[in-house]
């Protein structure tokens, strides 16, 4: 029976997937409307990426919930690949993202719209030289997967943080009661 305080990892990430989901719920919303405005609501291929965008950001949600919740000791395959989904899914979410809010109203500044093709291609990168130098050595290969695993963390943390400085001013109603003012 595992401690209490072994579950604080998945109950922070879990507060961290509510975030998430407010901020993908905000930016999904800004979309909506920025796609009104310029009439693109009858388009297929903005119909298409935001449907794209709103599964990747539900996969997003789901897989990082998962991942925290089974732990690498408690079944490893699962732990992995729910990590990968999640860091492909929020990847691609922030690239199908930014091309559909480029075409309405976002002003995607150009760091933060190359930042996850940079953070893919640095994952790869980092991949390929490691296997390379280290070839089928478990233990090396473990310890350098940790450290690309918080860089690739690092990078989409960073996205998220300029996702705020994306977004057009505006003001979405959340329920009938409250406003969610963007700036």
């Amino acid at each position: 029976m595992k401690l209490p305080e072994s579950r604080i990892f998945a109950v922070t990430i879990n507060i961290e997937v509510i975030i998430l989901a407010i901020i993908f719920y905000i930016r999904q919303s800004l979309i909506s409307q920025g796609g009104e405005k310029k009439q693109l609501n009858k388009s297929k291929l903005f119909i298409l990426g935001k449907c794209i965008s709103s599964l990747l950001a539900t996969i997003t949600c789901v897989s990082l919930s998962v991942l925290s919740v089974v732990t690498l000791e408690d079944h490893k395959k699962i732990h992995l690949i729910f990590s990968a989904f999640f860091f492909l899914s929020i990847l691609l979410y922030f690239i199908v993202s930014d091309i559909i809010g480029k075409k309405v109203i976002f002003n995607v500044r150009t760091f933060s719209f190359l930042l996850p093709y940079l953070t893919i291609v640095i994952v790869i990168v980092y991949i390929s030289i490691i296997y390379k130098i280290f070839g089928n050595s478990k233990k090396k290969m473990k310890n350098y997967g940790a450290i690309m695993q918080y860089i690739g963390s690092f990078l989409i943390f960073l996205k998220v943080m300029l996702v705020g400085y994306d977004l057009p001013p505006s003001s979405i109603v959340v329920g009938s009661l409250s406003h969610v003012k963007t700036k």
